[in-house]
């Protein structure tokens, strides 16, 4: 391919994020200056306001986003997933097209195993980037948020960084633009492991240590104070408890500073209506964010200052939304999860914004999209919109008309760790389906799924009263089940049957208004 040829394309950056739900930011309704880096882009770009992560897994999300393909080609399912060895990847078509690729951050696509997480990522195992990198299998085995660690670099040696973790990956892809090809497009993805809990162990550890810091301080009073009354004693190993507990989160802080930024945040309607306790850890949560928009603000600077910027595409989005633990608590739930894996639009609904100065007119999506379309939109613009890119899944989402939104459009979402099951998302519904004796952990499809759940969107925005048994609903049940089955051969191949999930008898129930109690099931189920 000629200079001529590759210079007249766009650079593209993927800067991607984890469990970020679009509320989070300034452009998507959130009312403090989470994102103000974001909401300029967003502002002079193509902003998605209907996008969903319909692979619900994040690594599932993250192979279909760099593939094209969906799960069952790229058969990563769950954490501890590897690329098959013959899959076309976005990095690969870029260096076809004469793009130079780079690759920074979580992986998480190139071993099955757990005793490889803090080993170099093999070259065969990078899904085509086989240029500059600064990776690791996972962040999360090589690093913490604020005390630094180390990735790898494309020869496989150990580069160590000290620091906040998002800081320092943004510097290394700075260090890419300094050494990039400059006769060439290039093709970047970003893949930070923020916002992010703690992981179970941390926890663990934080709450063992502060196990024994509450008696050597109970101890102490009860000594200098002489107490022997043992309700006294009950009543103070209560109060110290609680004060300790009560500052053990799920989440790091940045800093004390970055987290005052927040401290008037509440947190978002279905947080709390479905969950207990989650003030601070939100607010913590979205200290994450602006951290990881300030450093957006680093990447776009360091554009303008090299003269790229108006050649560049910038592609923001997330793997999954936050739930914040109040989805798969059900009885179907059958796996793993950390508050991303379901269809429910606090696990899946994300920021999209499509920016950067290549962008030339701004437009606001209302239309449903999934991320999955994404590589097909970026494959568009490295091959002006070569055909050979058709058969990839999905839609060129920059192609869609803000004045022409298609209010019939359905989205497919394929679930797994959590579940096995299949949804069907539309302006009116969300329809899904699972595998029961499935665990989500170990298989990704199954040929018989019932009813899971199912809300009215229009009526209910926060999906909270499933109506998978309401008999006012069972023509449109009954719908939603005729294409859900229809999707699942057209996108799969393969021919399915769904049952009714068939509700347990209950004396004096007569209400068919009201959605389920959850988890009532027939033995059978």
């Amino acid at each position: 391919m000629s200079e001529a040829q590759t210079s007249q394309r766009p650079n593209i950056i993927f800067y991607l994020t984890e469990k970020q739900r679009a509320d989070t930011c300034g452009c998507f309704g959130q009312k403090l200056a989470t994102t103000p880096i974001l909401d300029e882009l967003a502002q002079q770009g193509v902003k998605f306001n209907q996008a969903f992560a319909t692979l619900a897994a994040p690594v599932a999300m993250k192979a279909t986003l760099l593939t094209g393909q969906d799960l069952t080609k790229t058969k990563c399912f769950k954490n501890l997933s590897k690329l098959p060895k013959d899959t076309k990847t976005l990095a690969s078509f870029a260096q076809e097209q004469g793009y130079e690729t780079a690759f920074i951050g979580s992986w998480q696509l190139g071993t099955d195993s757990k005793s490889n997480l803090d080993k170099s990522v093999a070259l065969n195992d990078r899904g085509g980037f086989s240029q500059f990198w600064r990776g690791a299998h996972d962040l999360k085995a090589t690093s913490s948020l604020t005390k630094g660690g180390f990735v790898y670099d494309e020869q496989g040696n150990k580069v160590e960084f000290a620091g906040y973790r998002s800081d320092c990956l943004t510097d290394m892809a700075l260090e890419f633009l300094d050494k990039r090809d400059s006769s060439k497009p290039f093709f970047m993805t970003m893949c930070y492991s923020e916002p992010t809990a703690k992981t179970q162990e941390q926890i663990k550890k934080e709450k063992a240590e502060a196990d024994v810091k509450i008696k050597e301080k109970v101890d102490e009073i009860i000594k200098e104070q002489s107490i022997t009354s043992i309700p006294k004693m009950e009543e103070l190993r209560y109060q110290v408890n609680f004060d300790y507990l009560n500052n053990l989160l799920a989440y790091d802080s940045p800093s004390e500073e970055v987290e005052e930024l927040f401290a008037k945040t509440s947190s978002a309607l279905d947080i709390q209506v479905l969950t207990s306790n989650q003030r601070r850890n939100f607010q913590v949560y979205l200290a994450q964010c602006y951290k990881i928009d300030q450093n957006l603000g680093k990447l776009v600077a360091k554009l303008k200052e090299q003269g790229l910027y108006d050649n560049t595409v910038i592609v923001f989005t997330s793997l999954s939304a936050n739930n914040f633990g109040c989805r798969n608590n059900d009885k179907n739930f059958n796996g793993f999860d950390d508050g991303a894996r379901s269809a429910h639009d606090n696990s899946s609904h994300v920021p999209l914004v499509i920016g950067g100065g290549y962008i030339k007119s701004a437009k606001s999506i209302d239309e449903l999209v999934s991320l999955e379309s994404l590589a097909k939109t970026a494959a568009k613009l490295m091959s002006n919109h070569c055909s050979c890119t058709d058969a990839l899944l999905g839609e060129d989402l920059l192609a869609l008309d803000p004045n022409n939104t298609n209010e019939d459009k359905e989205l497919y979402y394929q679930i797994s760790e959590s579940r096995v099951g299949r949804a069907l998302r539309t302006s009116k519904y969300l329809f899904a389906v699972n595998a029961p004796k499935l665990n989500g952990t170990e298989a990704y499809s199954a040929t018989a799924y019932v009813d899971d759940y199912m809300y009215d969107i229009k009526n209910d925005d926060i999906e909270i009263n499933s109506l998978v048994y309401a008999l006012n609903y069972k023509e449109i049940r009954e719908q939603l089940r005729t294409r859900l089955i229809e999707l699942i051969q057209e996108r799969e191949q393969s021919t399915v049957t769904i049952e009714p999930r068939v509700r347990a008898k209950i004396e004096n129930d007569n209400d068919v208004s009201e959605g389920y109690r959850e988890g009532e099931l027939d033995e059978d189920y």
